[in-house]
């Protein structure tokens, strides 16, 4: 059963949404875009893996988290790409979508990759954050008394990888190897769990499960503020019934709700009239008051210290409202 399903990273959206504002022929767009590039490759590759576990058949009882989140005793964050959880053991795997040709030297503690034109690039040990990430598990298990073989490995997504030295202390394999990984351990380990055991380690794991909050840092770069015409990416500027592009006539009467999306991404979770205004370019705090009330946003505060929830779902809450409109319409 699957208890946590993987969602688009928030750090990758953010710079899908920085690229959008910043010039293209600004110093830092190069950096950025590899940035988006790198961080978007590691998303498909999570997705190949999730892939993977929808095909396997799993007839006894188990539980998977994608996109596991938590905190230690430390105060230091666990981001488990997978914690896979039955009766017999529990599976604790890091996802790699890195091509060419892989090394890892558990004696230097160092993961390089030979890219195509033979330049080498190091990364950060794989093995020790997924290593890590079994530690704190472990722990977790000892909190609860339960005692229960637990296994790191890491999955290597890229199809066209060719695998150089491999670790001696966690098993590397291609994420396609997933199913016979399995299978060796089922038939490895006795059931040593019962059902209610099981379900007492599940619960546990929800309860320590802690979203990240979104890491905003990014370089400081000059933003196109308000909101962005879906034709040629120029400010919209407001009218009456919406917003109208001044470059090519686009009018848009929902582009408040992209531009409140990004806006949550670029800068914070709430907003004031003051601050929308400032944003979204409108003169009158009136018709901003009108505007985000039209958004139904959760406020807090009275007068000049009132302030918006922006909601994470507010772009879906848009296209709601534009496939309603158009049932109604037909």
């Amino acid at each position: 059963m699957i208890m946590l399903e993987r969602a688009v990273p928030e750090r990758l959206l953010l710079y899908e949404v920085l690229l959008k504002r910043i010039d293209p022929a600004h110093e830092e767009y190069g950096r950025m875009f590899l940035t988006y590039q790198n961080m978007k490759k590691g998303y498909f590759g999570e997705l190949r893996s999730d892939r993977e576990w929808k095909e396997i058949q799993i007839i006894q009882s188990h539980y998977l988290f994608h996109s596991y989140e938590s905190v230690n005793q430390f105060g230091h964050t666990h981001q488990i790409d997978t914690l896979f959880l039955c009766r017999r053991f529990i599976l604790v795997m890091e996802s790699k979508d890195i091509g060419g040709i892989i090394d890892f030297d558990d004696k230097t503690r160092q993961f390089t990759q030979t890219r195509m034109d033979g330049t080498k690039v190091i990364f950060s040990n794989p093995v020790d954050q997924v290593l890590r990430h079994k530690a704190f598990v472990e722990l977790e298990l000892m909190k609860l008394g339960i005692r229960i073989p637990i296994i790191a490995v890491i999955t290597i997504t890229d199809p066209s990888t060719t695998f150089g030295a491999t670790s001696q202390e966690v098993d590397v394999f291609s994420i396609t190897g997933l199913r016979s990984k399995l299978i060796k351990l089922f038939n490895r380990f006795p059931e040593v769990l019962s059902e209610n055991q099981l379900d007492y380690v599940k619960e546990h794991f929800l309860v320590c499960y802690k979203k990240q909050e979104l890491n905003r840092k990014y370089p400081n770069v000059p933003l196109l503020k308000g909101v962005l015409c879906s034709s040629c990416k120029s400010k919209m500027v407001h009218e009456r019934k919406g917003f109208r592009c001044v470059r090519c006539g686009t009018k848009n009467s929902l582009g408040m709700y992209e531009a409140m999306h990004d806006y949550r991404l670029l800068y914070k979770d709430w907003i004031t009239n003051s601050e929308f205004r400032d944003y979204v370019g409108v003169e009158s705090m009136h018709t901003a008051t009108k505007m985000l009330k039209r958004m139904n946003l959760k406020a807090v505060g009275e007068k000049r210290y009132r302030k918006y929830l922006i909601p994470k779902d507010i772009f879906d809450k848009a296209n709601r409202i534009r496939n309603k409109a158009i049932r109604k319409k037909n």
